[in-house]
């Protein structure tokens, strides 16, 4: 392998965690009564659903706001449906992020990203980041939201690699997993939060399978 690849919100950054607490003081505000993994669930659908064709995920997010209002039959004041973007630059990486893709620089590998987000809201994750990369693919490229196969085959023609030379490495079966093995791109899965706030599909045998990014190190 000479680059590893990584999904960045929900593997690389607390997507879920930052998605509850942005969520969480609306849902209190308007007396709703909802889980943490009900907000998981519901975020899930909602947004598989817009991101079928492409829009600028800066709408995305501000249209599940507005989906989340109409479902439970409240009305937003003017601004929150902008709660989730204006909370983006404060969703935190996990703990184990820059210590081990340091590690994994420091032994010779590229590291991209691949990424269903506007280049200007990975622009306010990338400041958190102690690690160069090599590559960054994002949705706003590539005008396609993963799963479509056509963001995979956008990052390979600008790796200008063969795919046994790349690992890919997620935490959605459904974003990434799924549709990175059906090229032929070897997958390793974190297990961080379940499904998450991703769609529950049946689970796949990805090539590696890792409790955090840090176990990573030891096929590396």
């Amino acid at each position: 392998m000479k680059i590893i690849s990584f999904d960045c919100y929900g593997t690389i950054v607390d997507w879920e965690k930052g998605i509850i607490s942005s969520l969480r003081p609306i849902f209190e505000k308007y007396e709703v009564d909802i889980t943490d993994d009900e907000i998981l669930e519901i975020y899930s659908i909602i947004e598989s659903r817009l991101e079928r064709n492409y829009i600028p995920y800066k709408e995305v997010l501000r249209k599940i706001v507005i989906k989340f209002s109409d479902y439970f039959d409240f009305d937003l004041e003017r601004g929150e449906e902008n709660v989730l973007l204006n909370n983006w630059a404060n969703f935190e990486l996990f703990e184990d992020v820059n210590e081990t893709l340091k590690e994994i620089k420091k032994r010779g590998y590229k590291i991209a990203i691949i990424s269903n987000v506007d280049n200007d809201l990975f622009e306010l994750t990338k400041k958190k980041f102690e690690f160069e990369i090599d590559y960054l693919i994002t949705s706003e490229m590539v005008r396609a939201y993963k799963p479509s196969k056509i963001i995979f085959e956008y990052a390979l023609n600008a790796f200008n690699s063969k795919k046994n030379e790349i690992l890919h490495t997620a935490q959605s079966y459904y974003h990434d997993i799924i549709p990175a093995k059906e090229l032929g791109i070897k997958t390793a899965h974190i297990r961080r939060r379940g499904f998450g706030a991703t769609p529950r599909v049946e689970i796949v045998n990805s090539d590696y399978e890792f409790e955090n990014l840090r176990e990573m190190l030891s096929i590396l």
